[in-house]
C-alpha cells in the first residue's frame, strides 16, 4: 500500500525502484521527496527540512542498519502488515512518525531509497509554514506519548533492532537541550549567541542546498541562505511550548520536577526527564548519566561494530548538547 498526497507527482522510475526495495524484503520503503514549486525562498526552505531528514539522516540510517523515518508521504507499507492489522490504525497528527515508531517497536524493516523520487508541493507563505511546523511538533510529542513506554520495554540486549530503539528513544531531546542551553546563554551574551547561531545555520543551509542539488538563480539562492536559518528555528521555538503536554503520560513511572517559569519555582508533574533533569538536582543528574551510560555499555557488549559505532556517535552528539546546556556561567 502506497501513501501519497493528492498533489504528489511520481518520477517515471519511482514504482520500479520501490519494487526493488519491496523484493529485497523490506516492510516499509521510503522514497526521496523533491520540491515541485520552487516559487520562493519559503517553499525551498521548507523542502530543505526533507533534505535533512532523507539525505543526512535516513541515508546514514541505511548505512548503520537503523530504521529509516517516513516523512509525510511517498512511502509504502507492506500489505501483509495492513492485512494483519485489518485496518490502517495510524491517525495521529504525524501518522508518518507514528508508523516509524510502530515499525521500530514491532521489528519491521525499513529502507530509504534515494532513487525512488517523487515531487511534493511546499508552503509558500510564512503563516502556512508556521502552522504546518507547529502541527508537526505537537504530533511528534503526541505520538511519543503513546509509544515511549513500548520503546523502553524494547530496549533490551536481545532485541535485534536495538539500535533503532535506542535512536528513537533519544529522539530530538538532545537538540532541545541545545536550544535551552543557547537560550540560557543568551541572557549573558545575547548578540554573540544570536550571530553565532545564525552564521552556523547559514553554513548548514549551504550544505543542505548542496545535498539537494536544486537548480535556482543566484538571487533566490541568497534569499534562502538568509531566510532558511530563521525558519529552522520555528519548530524549535514551538517545542518548548508543546513537549510539556506530550512528553509522557501521567500513568508512567517517569515523574520528575517541572520548572514553573511563571513564578520561578519547582513543581512535580509528568515531564520529559531528558529535558528537565540537568537543570534540577545533582542526584537526578547522576541517574541521568547512568541511564545513558547503560545504553552505550549494552551496545558495546552486543559486539556489533555498526551498533557500537552508531551508539558512540549518538552519545557524542548527546554529550555535546548536554555540555552546551550545563556549561553556562
Amino acid at each position: 500500500y502506497f501513501i501519497f498526497d493528492a498533489d504528489n507527482i511520481l518520477d517515471k522510475d519511482y514504482l520500479k525502484e520501490m519494487k526493488k526495495t519491496y523484493l529485497e524484503g523490506y516492510s516499509i520503503g521510503i522514497g526521496k521527496r523533491k520540491i515541485k514549486n520552487k516559487t520562493n525562498s519559503i517553499a525551498i526552505s521548507s523542502q530543505l527540512i526533507f533534505t535533512l531528514i532523507n539525505d543526512l539522516s535516513n541515508k546514514n540510517r541505511n548505512k548503520y542498519n537503523v530504521n529509516a523515518n517516513a516523512s509525510g508521504t511517498g512511502f509504502y507499507i507492506s500489505g501483509k502488515i495492513i492485512n494483519k492489522l485489518k485496518t490502517y490504525p495510524f491517525h495521529s497528527l504525524t501518522e508518518d512518525y507514528e508508523i516509524s515508531l510502530y515499525a521500530v517497536i514491532n521489528n519491521l524493516t525499513t529502507k530509504y531509497n534515494e532513487k525512488a523520487i517523487y515531487y511534493d508541493e511546499q508552503p509558500t507563505d510564512y503563516k502556512t509554514y508556521f502552522n504546518q511546523r507547529t502541527r508537526w511538533v505537537k504530533g511528534y510529542f503526541e505520538t511519543r506519548k503513546i509509544y515511549t513506554k513500548d520503546l523502553i520495554k524494547k530496549l533490551k540486549l536481545d532485541n535485534k533492532n536495538y539500535k533503532s530503539v535506542y535512536t528513537s528513544l533519544i529522539g530530538v531531546y538532545d537538540l532541545i537541550l541545545i536550544l535551552i542551553g543557547l537560550l540560557i546563554k543568551c541572557y549573558k551574551y545575547p548578540l554573540e549567541i544570536i550571530l553565532a547561531v545564525y552564521t552556523a545555520l547559514i553554513i548548514f543551509t549551504i550544505l543542505l542546498l548542496y545535498k539537494e542539488n536544486i537548480n535556482i538563480n543566484k538571487t533566490l539562492y541568497l534569499k534562502v541562505l538568509l531566510i532558511n536559518p530563521l525558519l529552522l528555528v520555528v519548530p524549535s521555538c514551538t517545542v518548548t511550548s508543546s513537549f510539556k503536554n506530550f512528553a509522557f503520560s501521567s500513568n508512567e513511572t517517569f515523574v520528575f520536577p517541572k520548572f514553573n517559569s511563571s513564578n520561578w519555582s519547582f513543581t512535580w508533574s509528568s515531564a520529559s526527564p531528558i529535558v528537565w533533569i540537568p537543570v534540577l538536582y545533582k542526584l537526578t543528574l547522576t541517574k541521568f548519566f547512568m541511564f545513558f551510560t547503560k545504553l552505550i555499555l549494552v551496545n558495546a557488549l552486543s559486539w556489533s561494530k555498526s551498533t557500537f559505532l552508531h551508539s558512540v556517535a549518538s552519545l557524542k552528539r548527546f554529550s555535546s548538547s548536554l555540555f552546551t546546556f550545563i556549561s553556562y556561567e
